[in-house]
């Protein structure tokens, strides 16, 4: 075991999507059983995004020329700085992290390299140009020493680190109780795993399961264009139809058939409205959880109807809509197969306990 021996591990659930396709939806669902631990202050990319635990890896685990994972370690220091991981631990981020690389790093010193300049900063490194420009040109050969000491900074490496798996397991746990994981209870994260391929990054949890939603796209589409665009959420393209269908269709690619693993289920945002019942069975069955003691509580279906059958609403956008039904046919929700709900209140982006209008 590596370190100080974890807490038993509860099964972690990974609430994921495709970036506004309601996976939100599924945090507030689980929020109302008993025995969930629900972690929502962040979206827990630390795993996948650039500069995370997958990035690392690749650096760490592979024989490259040996600067690589010098530079990987140096912006994976700087991306655990993030402020909101800071908060949401508490101030242990970095002790953690210090602790998780101390167990893979083989070898440190004192240095400069070729390699500051992925490093470094603009600043720093223009500053340090400057002065060796200076000293060069004056032969200030002791100042030249004295300046070169100035500018050295920590420099670590690892190449084909071999306890990598267990030390970011471990590192990861001691993250989660560090945000206030109850190991009694079910854990449910934010966007812990990429919605397209969550099994890259399930090696980093103890019992990791991952819940995917996704999204009509053609209402999906417009909440884009006509909700979140105007609101300075421009993280969808919707400029026009095309941009949007190659869109859509580029960031479901997965190099896996993730449908016929048990560990990983994939749901319609409308299921949760339109057939809630049978829905809410198949997410408390897969979770392991019965006792939906706070129904209705977090998750309203009614509220939720606001943000579907949108190509209803908004009216000039038929053509775009047109093609979007005839180049996402797959990805259409049959709204003419459930009866219909009555809305309340109205549109809104995130969680409902948070109602972003």
């Amino acid at each position: 075991m590596i370190g100080v021996e974890n807490k038993a591990m509860s099964t972690i659930i990974g609430a994921c999507g495709y970036g506004a396709t309601g996976s939100s939806a599924i945090m507030d669902l689980l929020r109302e059983f008993d025995n969930t631990n629900i972690l929502s202050k962040i979206e827990f990319i630390l795993p996948y995004f650039p500069d995370g635990l997958e990035d690392l890896e690749y650096h760490v685990r592979n024989y490259h020329k040996y600067m690589a994972s010098a530079v990987a370690i140096n912006r994976f220091r700087k991306f655990t700085k993030w402020p909101m991981f800071t908060r949401v631990t508490n101030g242990e981020i970095k002790k953690l992290t210090d602790d998780f690389l101390s167990k893979i790093v083989q070898i440190s010193w004192n240095g400069r390299s070729w390699a500051d300049k992925y490093i470094r900063s603009t600043g720093e490194l223009f500053i340090a140009s400057a002065f060796f420009t200076l000293i060069r040109k004056l032969r200030f050969i002791k100042s030249n020493k004295l300046c070169d000491n100035l500018f050295k900074h920590k420099i670590e490496i690892s190449i084909m680190s071999e306890n990598f798996d267990a030390s970011s397991k471990y590192f990861m746990t001691e993250i989660l109780n560090a945000m206030g994981r109850d190991p009694q209870k079910m854990t449910v994260l934010d966007q812990p795993f990429e919605g397209c391929n969550p099994v890259k990054s399930f090696k980093y949890f103890e019992n990791p399961k991952a819940i995917v939603v996704d999204r009509d796209p053609r209402d999906h589409y417009l909440f884009a264009k006509n909700f979140l665009r105007p609101r300075g959420l421009a993280q969808i393209p919707c400029d026009n139809a095309d941009d949007y269908i190659q869109y859509f269709r580029l960031i479901r690619k997965s190099p896996l058939d993730l449908r016929k693993r048990d560990d990983i289920i994939f749901l319609n945002f409308e299921e949760l409205i339109y057939d809630y019942e049978n829905a809410v069975s198949r997410v408390a069955n897969f979770c392991g959880v019965s006792e939906h003691t706070h129904k209705g509580v977090y998750f309203k279906p009614t509220h939720s109807r606001n943000n579907t059958q949108l190509f209803k609403k908004y009216t000039g956008f038929e053509e775009d809509i047109a093609k979007i039904e005839r180049e996402l046919p797959e990805y259409l929700f049959h709204f003419e197969n459930y009866p219909d709900v009555k809305a309340e209140d109205g549109m809104f982006y995130g969680s409902q306990r948070r109602k972003k209008r």
